[in-house]
């Protein structure tokens, strides 16, 4: 009788183990989603954080490359000689931003900031451009050391001749004194052999339509730079970012709207944009000042 009894009682009757399964799936679909809940706010964060720094990286590098913008220092602008334009004329302003720094020269006197409608623009890939997005032209003017000879346009000033400068290309050969009339090139007096170079170069900043593939609704932030050649051709452009929407530039101080000039005279620039993630989006607004001193 109690052998019996020990037999009936020994393990687990159907119910427990039907309500233990359900425990257990309780528990594991409540640990499931606790983790997926915790792998999505890391992705979200991390979403979040991947757009700010793009989006910061970018706008530091906008303002970096304006402020090498600067105008040249000079108390009053102007060429050693008159700077040929490709249609027989001459020109002491910007008129064509697709042309090179000696067929389109800027103001000295101002900074090498232009913006300019992109159907405005000859040398964009006009079907992936709006044609009303604006388009950020920058002249960088850098500074060349005691052993500057890439080829390239240059821009030379004297100490002993103030407001007076020699626009040239050099083909990395030789010296910008040399006389090429055929670049715009005249020798410029020395003081001492005092004179400083400046190397330009030209670039453009636009939105296009696309990132990666045409169609796939993602518009990027693109740079396309002007070849150090003699002849306008602009290098093939590179992306600067992906998921860049709102391109916007607008004049924020200092403004001349005039049709041709644009907002070239500007002594600060507003740029805004957002990057856009996943799961987030940021968007940065800054003023960058353009006019700045040597």
């Amino acid at each position: 009788m109690r052998r019996d009894y020990l037999s009936a009682t020994a393990g687990f009757t159907l119910v427990e183990l039907l309500l233990t399964q359900a425990l257990g799936l309780a528990l594991m679909s409540v640990l499931v989603a606790s983790l997926s809940s915790l792998y999505k706010s890391i992705q979200v964060s991390a979403d979040a954080a991947e757009n700010g720094e793009t989006a910061y990286f970018l706008m530091d590098a906008l303002a970096q490359w304006l402020s090498e913008s600067r105008r040249l220092p000079l108390s009053v602008d102007s060429f050693a000689g008159p700077v040929p334009t490709l249609d027989g004329g001459y020109s002491a302003v910007i008129n064509d931003p697709c042309e090179t720094p000696l067929g389109s020269p800027f103001a000295f006197s101002e900074a090498g900031v232009a913006v300019v409608p992109a159907g405005n623009l000859s040398c964009l890939p006009s079907p992936w451009v709006d044609d009303h997005s604006p388009v950020l032209m920058i002249e960088r003017r850098m500074l060349c050391p005691e052993d500057c000879a890439d080829a390239g346009f240059y821009v030379a000033v004297s100490d002993c001749s103030p407001g007076r400068a020699v626009l040239a290309w050099r083909s990395g050969d030789g010296d910008i004194g040399g006389g090429d009339r055929e670049s715009g090139d005249t020798r410029l007096e020395t003081c001492n052999g005092k004179v400083r170079l400046f190397q330009l170069h030209r670039m453009l900043i636009y939105s296009r339509d696309y990132s990666r593939r045409r169609g796939d609704g993602v518009p990027a932030l693109m740079m396309s730079r002007l070849a150090p050649e003699p002849e306008s051709r602009w290098l093939r452009a590179d992306m600067l970012a992906s998921g860049v929407f709102d391109w916007g530039l607008r004049c924020a101080s200092g403004c001349d709207l005039s049709e041709n000039r644009q907002a070239q005279r500007s002594n600060a620039l507003l740029i805004e944009f957002s990057v856009k993630g996943r799961y987030r989006s940021t968007a940065v607004e800054r003023t960058v000042p353009v006019d700045i001193p040597w």
